[in-house]
């Protein structure tokens, strides 16, 4: 057994969330992984784990394990399943907008349990065929829920059936607010290609299908797209870089009360970065570029187009 046979990776790291206007560290974690331990000529065995400490909740060991390799000459498969804690997602611009009602010391982090398997067959010397199915089971997924509250209507007399904008418009001092739904499941797969253009380019699309269900409620959860997109031109050489658009199809946002959905919308995203002495990368990413306006929520936008730039330092 040589170290170059088994490549350790040992790493640690931080996050930060945005809560009531503060900028805080909330999650931090060590880990471990041995990326590849031979079995027998065709398979390898990935193995890891991960103590995560969340500030205001608890700690827990994240396990991993993966085994991968090939069929024949042409198929290759991976199998995984890994556990996560995930910090709070909320950005500024709900909190200077008003958007959002964020209360901290109501709100868990979500935990996780990911599986996955995935199969890939070279169908030509460029062109490579994938399929991948995933379920995740989360523990405190949160979710945008109305603060009723804030809501100063009478939904006393509602018509289920209208689709008047009367019935559908909320009140303007409608807070929003993210709750967790103590168990949900996530199931789905994607099916896609990657076409090797050039040396240094290349080409990747999938078509996805994700439903979301909140168990113990036994309903599907709002907000979230079950069809999707993905197409992205990637470019390897000089420099890494990648332009993507991606597409969401139409979502529910009350389901139980209206049976309503929010209307589709696609996004363009990008990235460049640069590394220098393997430990150094510059990065320009850019998000939403096109601008495009949807709502996250019923009645509220998604944030502007944004572009951000840093460094990453590896030690």
């Amino acid at each position: 057994m040589t170290v170059k046979q088994h490549p350790l990776t040992f790493g640690i790291e931080g996050y930060s969330d945005i809560l009531a206007g503060e900028y805080r560290p909330n999650i931090g974690s060590i880990y471990a992984y041995d990326n590849a331990i031979p079995l027998g000529e065709q398979f390898n065995l990935s193995v890891g784990v991960e103590a995560q400490e969340h500030t205001d909740y608890y700690g827990q060991i994240n396990p991993h394990v993966a085994l991968w390799g090939g069929i024949d000459d042409r198929t290759r498969f991976k199998a995984s399943v890994d556990r996560k804690m995930k910090p709070f997602n909320f950005t500024e611009h709900y909190l200077k907008n008003n958007f959002a009602q964020i209360e901290e010391e109501q709100l868990n982090p979500e935990r996780e349990w990911l599986y996955q398997a995935e199969v890939s067959y070279q169908l030509l010397e460029s062109l490579e065929l994938q399929l991948k199915l995933r379920e995740t089971e989360t523990f405190d997924y949160i979710a945008w829920d109305q603060d009723w509250a804030s809501d100063q209507r009478d939904y006393t007399d509602i018509d289920k059936n209208s689709d008047s904008e009367k019935d559908l418009k909320r009140n303007t001092d409608t807070l929003w607010e993210p709750v967790n739904i103590e168990h949900a499941i996530f199931r789905g797969g994607q099916g896609g290609l990657v076409w090797d253009i050039h040396k240094d380019w290349q080409y990747q699309a999938n078509v996805g299908y994700i439903q979301a269900n909140n168990l113990k409620e036994k309903k599907v959860i709002p907000y979230y797209p079950e069809f999707r997109v993905n197409e992205s031109i990637r470019y390897q050489g000089l420099f890494n870089a990648f332009v993507e658009a991606k597409y969401f199809g139409r979502y529910y946002y009350d389901k139980d009360v209206y049976d309503r959905v929010l209307s589709d919308y696609t996004l363009v995203n990008a990235r460049v970065d640069k590394e220098f002495w393997e430990r150094i990368t510059f990065f320009v990413d850019g998000r939403n570029l096109v601008g495009v306006q949807h709502d996250i929520v019923k009645g509220y936008p998604s944030e502007p187009a944004r572009v951000d730039g840093g460094i990453t330092v590896r030690f």
